[in-house]
């Protein structure tokens, strides 16, 4: 049946004859998914149009529309509000009228939106049609974007997701040592919700004019990706860095990338990418924060997986699109994985890798070396065979025997072919005690509420006899082809200190600390203990965590390596991240490395953040400032101000130190930057984070 129209108000009259409603004073109609709400309105009943005046305010999937007056049709779900004003957050508008022309869509004509909420608001974006797809998008059609009372850009259409955090168009300005002066703009475009992008228009002093464009696509079934292209004409000058890499990269220089992700069904996905650069340098030059610092050699290849609960099965091919890079090439490589199972009703297990890889290497390319390719094909299948109990029922003993058969259809010498025998036998020990404390206490505000101490110690003891076909007869592409002599034994204790907090009592770590180290087996009466490893980790507090990590060398009884982060955070007031790391290199002696990290929020509307790294070589009586950045942020209401420096030795390549200036206005609706600009070696981590890799 037909849903009715409910009219509730102060006072609500029926006129049976003309079959109208009148309501007046606080009047609210709710009707599938809209609410009405007005001084005065006449409903007919037989038609469903409605007259609302006063105060008149429409609702409909979290967007408000108000007005003086307003005609709504409820059978038909279409109307218009005059005078009309519009909100949804992120979203303020403002309108001649503002009807509603289908289901979930709304236009306003001769208005404009905003995403500040002043009367006079600082920025707006005029135009002479605007749509609203509820839950979905805006679209505008012939833009003038208004800072204050001052048009500043043209636009013939914009379109912005809802759900996208990202402006329409980013420009940041600064200054750099490798750089000088610099403009950065990335001008953002959506031609549907699959297909969407940025085009880039740069300009740096230095180098001159670089463009560029990306393209983000979503294809449904056949799965998503990403294309990039970057040119740029350089005004070029031949580095120290190009000399020492004995590359020369000239002036046009330019990139591509393709990413695709196509997940075939829920249990097989398909990923791959392609790179192709105009030299060695051009990433690092020109998107070094972006993706150098993640990636320093990109990769050309394609992987498809098939995911099962018993096995994966996996298909992977990667080529050399660049010859300035050292490169595996696996041309294909076929693998087939059988994930450990139990065999029947017995306590013994089962599981194995076999693949099949036509193997070629080759190697950089440079004015100083043009080494030949490697390749030769391998065929690789790995068995293990466990068996699993529990001991004096608290010891969990796991032995095992691994066979594992490689042929090559090279060795080293390219004479003939190989075939080599590994065979592994182990076994694992381990258990876990504990005891509990009935211990109270709020004692600094540490919220005890009962202590418990857990053991867990551990040990793996593996020996793997030296092969039939020794490492030097074979050609060596990675580590499967270095397999060699082994027996050693994997020592292991954690300890953890454990309570409940908070009124549901959820256990938290208090305390983690662990010892792990290996015995080294030559002979019988020939062992040596290899480095004892230690990992001290406490959390007192929800927004306090401190991480020790140190390595003790035996054989020299000494420390050769300690790292120490020490965070503290109260959110959105400060946080304040400190580490400390020291090496020692027997040989090159050792380094020192100091980094802190803070932020401050110095009121409602500044706030600001800093970050060194000090760094002391084997060569250096002190510290020396390695790194150093600080940026400062104003609240304007509607956006954010940041104002940022940064300075950066980077040790005789085109400058001894690279100093950066620059500052980013971002809008509080839209923070997201297209690109990386703020750049650490070194993340502090986060109070509350677990830091724990396993309980």
């Amino acid at each position: 049946s037909e849903e009715p129209i409910v009219v509730n108000g102060e006072r609500v009259e029926y006129l049976y004859e003309q079959k109208k409603v009148i309501g007046v004073d606080n009047v609210v109609i709710t009707y599938k998914d809209v609410t009405l709400m007005c001084d005065k309105i006449v409903v007919d009943m037989v038609t469903k149009e409605a007259i609302a005046e006063g105060h008149v305010i429409l609702l409909e999937g979290g967007y408000k529309f108000l007005g003086e007056k307003a005609h709504y049709n409820f059978d038909t779900q279409k109307g218009t509000i005059i005078e009309a004003e519009a909100r949804g957050d992120p979203w303020y508008g403002k309108g001649d009228t503002a009807a509603k022309v289908e289901e979930k869509q709304y236009s306003i004509d001769r208005g404009y939106l905003t995403t500040c909420n002043l009367p006079y608001p600082h920025y707006r974006v005029q135009a002479r049609k605007i749509k609203i797809y509820v839950n979905d998008r805006v679209e505008a059609f012939h833009v003038i974007v208004f800072l204050g009372r001052y048009p500043i850009f043209y636009f013939p259409y914009y379109v912005h997701p809802l759900k996208d955090k990202r402006p329409r168009v980013t420009i940041v300005a600064g200054r750099n040592s490798r750089w000088g002066y610099f403009v950065l703009s990335a001008w953002r475009y959506y031609l549907h919700e699959w297909s969407r992008g940025y085009i880039h228009m740069d300009w740096r002093e230095k180098k001159g004019l670089g463009h560029g464009i990306d393209y983000k696509y979503n294809f449904g079934y056949f799965g998503k990706g990403l294309s990039r292209f970057y040119y740029t004409n350089e005004k070029h000058i031949i580095t120290t860095e190009e000399v020492v890499e004995g590359q020369s990269v000239g002036r046009d220089r330019w990139r591509v990338q393709v990413r695709h992700k196509w997940n075939l069904d829920g249990n097989t996905l398909a990923v791959g990418e392609f790179n192709k650069n105009s030299d060695k340098l051009f990433i690092k030059d020109y998107f070094f924060n972006d993706e150098y610092e993640k990636e320093s050699q990109q990769r050309t290849f394609v992987s498809v997986i098939r995911n099962k609960p018993g096995y994966n099965l996996s298909l992977f091919f990667r080529v050399r699109t660049h010859n300035f890079f050292t490169v595996l090439e696996k041309l294909p490589e076929l693998k087939l994985e059988l994930k450990s199972h139990r065999i029947r009703d017995t306590d013994f297990y089962y599981k194995s890798t076999t693949s099949f890889v036509m193997l070629q290497k080759k190697y950089a390319q440079t004015a100083y070396s043009r080494q030949p390719k490697m390749k030769a094909n391998r065929f690789d299948t790995n068995h293990e065979f466990s068996y699993l109990t529990k001991l004096f029922d608290f010891l969990t003993f796991n032995p095992y025997l691994g066979i594992r058969e490689t042929w090559y259809s090279e060795d080293a010498s390219c004479s003939e072919s190989k075939l080599r025998n590994v065979n592994a036998y182990g076994m694992r020990f381990s258990t876990k005690f504990y005891r509990v404390f009935n211990v109270k206490s709020d004692a600094l505000g540490l919220g005890i509420n009962g202590l418990k101490h857990v053991v867990t110690p551990s040990i793996h003891y593996r020996y793997v006899p030296e092969p039939n076909v020794k490492t030097a007869e074979l050609k060596q592409f990675d580590s499967l082809d270095a397999a060699g002599l082994h027996n050693r034994a994997s020592l292991s204790v954690v300890n953890r200190l454990l309570t409940k907090r908070g009124q549901e009592r959820i256990e938290a770590t208090l305390a983690r600390f662990t010892t792990s180290t290996q015995v080294l087996i030559k002979t019988a009466k020939n062992k040596s203990l290899s480095d004892v490893n230690f990992d001290l980790e406490l959390t007192p507090y929800d927004w306090l965590i401190m991480d020790v990590r140190w390595i003790y060398d035996p054989k020299e009884n000494s420390i050769d390596r300690v790292n120490t982060i020490i965070a503290a955070e109260v959110e959105d007031s400060w946080r304040v991240g400190f580490s400390y790391r020291f090496e020692d290199d027997h040989k090159k002696g050792s380094s020192d490395q100091i980094v802190t990290d803070t932020f401050y929020q110095l009121g409602p509307k500044w706030k600001i953040r800093s970050y060194h790294r000090f760094k002391k070589g084997a060569d250096e009586s002190g510290f020396v400032l390695e790194e150093q950045n600080y940026a400062i942020e104003r609240d304007l209401h509607c956006w954010f101000a940041e104002f940022n420096y940064q300075m950066k030795k980077t040790h005789g390549l085109e400058v001894d130190e690279e100093h950066r200036v620059w500052l980013v206005m971002r809008l509080k609706a839209f923070p997201e930057l297209p690109f990386k600009m703020f750049s650490k070696r070194y993340e502090s981590p986060r109070a509350g984070m677990d830091l724990n890799r396993s309980k």
